[in-house]
C-alpha cells in the first residue's frame, strides 16, 4: 500500500482557499472533491472535515454532510460555527431534536451568540417546547436588548404561547429598533388580530 504523503501547510491552505472560492461560486461538488483529496492525506483535519461537510449539504447530500460535521465537532467541540452549521443541516433535515443540541453547543460555545439563541428558539417552538423556548428567549433580550432580532423572537414565543398583547409589544419593540424589520411588522399584525378574536 503506497504510503501517505503527509501535506504541507502551503498546500493544505490553497487547498482549503481553493475549496472556499468554489463554494462562494456555488460549486459544491468541485469543493466536495478538492476537500477529499486533502482529506486522504489528512483525514483528521478539523478545517478540512467542517467545509468537507458544509461543501456535502451544499451539494444536497445532506446525510454525509451531517456525518462529516460530526466527525469535525468531535476533533474541537468549542467550535461555535460548527455547531451551527450542523444545527442549521439538521434543522433542514428535520432533525430537530438533534438541532437544538447542536445549537445549545453553539451557544455554550459563545454565550453571546445572538444567531444560536435564535435558532434555539426556533427549533424549540417547532417541538412545542414551550417553557424552555421561553426562557431561552427571555435570556436573549436580556443580553441583546437593542436587538431586533431578539425582540422578534420573545414575540414569538409569546404567540404561541397564546399570549398576543404581550407579543405585539415585543414586535413593537423590534420594530422600534429596525423600522425596516418586515417579518416583525407581519407578526405584529397577526398578533394584533390574535388579540382581537380573543376580545370579541
Amino acid at each position: 500500500m503506497k504510503p501517505i504523503t503527509p501535506l504541507t501547510d502551503a498546500e493544505l491552505k490553497q487547498g482549503i482557499q481553493s475549496a472556499v472560492a468554489y463554494m462562494g461560486a456555488r460549486r459544491p461538488g468541485e469543493a466536495v472533491r478538492t476537500l477529499r483529496h486533502l482529506a486522504s492525506r489528512k483525514p483528521d483535519d478539523f478545517d478540512i472535515l467542517h467545509l468537507l461537510g458544509s461543501a456535502h449539504v451544499m451539494d444536497g447530500r445532506s446525510a454525509e454532510g451531517i456525518r462529516m460535521l460530526k466527525r469535525a465537532g468531535e476533533l474541537k467541540p468549542d467550535a461555535p460555527a460548527l455547531w451551527m452549521n450542523l444545527g442549521g443541516a439538521l434543522e433542514r433535515n428535520g432533525n430537530l431534536a438533534e438541532a437544538e443540541e447542536a445549537y445549545a453547543k453553539a451557544l455554550a460555545a459563545l454565550p453571546s451568540l445572538a444567531d444560536a439563541s435564535q435558532r434555539l428558539c426556533i427549533v424549540r417552538i417547532a417541538q412545542g417546547k414551550l417553557d424552555e423556548a421561553s426562557r431561552q428567549a427571555e435570556t436573549f433580550v436580556a443580553l441583546h436588548p437593542g436587538n431586533d432580532i431578539a425582540n422578534m423572537t420573545i414575540g414569538l414565543v409569546r404567540l404561541q404561547q397564546d399570549r398576543p398583547g404581550d407579543a405585539a409589544a415585543a414586535f413593537r419593540k423590534a420594530l422600534e429598533i429596525a423600522p425596516y424589520n418586515r417579518p416583525a411588522r407581519e407578526q405584529l399584525q397577526l398578533a394584533l388580530e390574535q388579540e382581537k378574536r380573543r376580545q370579541a
